[in-house]
């Protein structure tokens, strides 16, 4: 199955059973952007928010460029390279916050047009760069979903044996309320099963967030074994959080996470554990092998108020088991 960039593969929003089995999902087609003429805004504005980044009253740093707004002083954190003619750009002192945002937006577009307003021949060349490194990539490749607009309960999910290449999330499985008021219980599957699935995430170099290979979110039967998952990033120094494995939400009696492969990822796995703690449980992430890890990683990661009633044996390189 080919999918265009950016895309979903499989989508299948409240189906009672669930069987994803023996595909071969990857992003069709080379990069859509070939050069600066070619950016889209929604490029742009993401080439904006890479080199722009946490706009702040008040704020201090060395890797950050600081305008006047009025009585105050705002400033936004950026490449060190970039300060010099970032800082040149822009005026010293500005009325208020939306003249300030005006200027922001004309400096992030500068690379994308022909007489820029602004000389900023380094980000110019930075962003010229990262479009040459932006491959097209599949945006979620199986999606399976359970809403409120359904009252019946999705029963089994079972997504085995596929072969998913080039995308931001591989697996994603979960139940939410999509913007409905909630009521009663919380809105959960019954019982979900990722079993041997082969997943290559890769992250274009203009960037994407909410990445993983496999997501579980709030079912009362959880069974993630034997996946291998690999992990690409085309961004130098990549600052976001990508997961192997993240399980999210409220979770039943019995979660297990056991002998999957996991390579490159900055986290391994990912348990945010919400709600009630069930009275009688089996919660187990165990004999997983995490390798070519980052400098910069974490094995396996446990939050939210029920993160010490999951059990851990055999996992390389760690943590100890508990």
């Amino acid at each position: 199955m080919l999918v265009g960039d950016r895309q979903v593969g499989l989508l299948l929003v409240d189906a009672e059973q669930t069987l994803v089995t023996g595909n071969v999902i990857r992003p069709a087609g080379s990069a859509t952007v070939k050069g600066i003429g070619d950016m889209t805004l929604d490029i742009a504005h993401r080439i904006k928010s890479m080199a722009i980044r946490d706009l702040s009253s008040g704020k201090t740093g060395n890797n950050r460029v600081s305008a006047t707004v009025g009585a105050g002083t705002w400033s936004f954190e950026t490449y060190p390279e970039f300060i010099p003619e970032f800082t040149a750009a822009l005026k010293d002192k500005y009325a208020d916050i939306k003249e300030l945002h005006r200027d922001l937006q004309v400096l992030a577009t500068a690379p994308m047009v022909k007489r820029p307003r602004f000389s900023v021949p380094l980000f110019t060349t930075w962003a010229r760069d990262l479009l040459a490194r932006n491959p097209t990539v599949v945006g979620q490749a199986v999606v399976v979903a359970r809403s409120a607009r359904n009252d019946s309960a999705v029963g089994d999910v079972v997504v085995c044996d596929n072969i998913i290449r080039g995308a931001v999330q591989g697996i994603h499985i979960g139940a939410s309320y999509a913007g409905q008021p909630r009521y009663g219980r919380q809105l959960m599957l019954k019982s979900v099963k990722v079993e041997h699935n082969e997943i290559d995430v890769l992250i274009p170099s203009t960037g994407a967030r909410g990445r993983h290979a496999i997501f579980v979110g709030n079912a009362h039967r959880v069974l993630v074994t034997g996946n291998h998952a690999t992990y690409e990033t085309k961004i130098p120094g990549d600052i976001f959080a990508t997961d192997g494995i993240r399980v999210f939400g409220y979770i039943g009696p019995h979660m297990h996470l056991r002998e999957n492969v996991l390579e490159g990822f900055p986290t391994g796995i990912r348990m945010v554990l919400l709600g009630q703690l069930p009275k009688s449980r089996l919660w187990r992430a165990e004999d997983t092998v995490l390798t070519n890890l980052p400098a910069s990683h974490s094995t396996i990661v446990s939050e939210g108020p029920l993160s010490k009633n999951v059990h851990y044996r055999g996992n390389q390189p760690g943590p100890q088991d508990r």
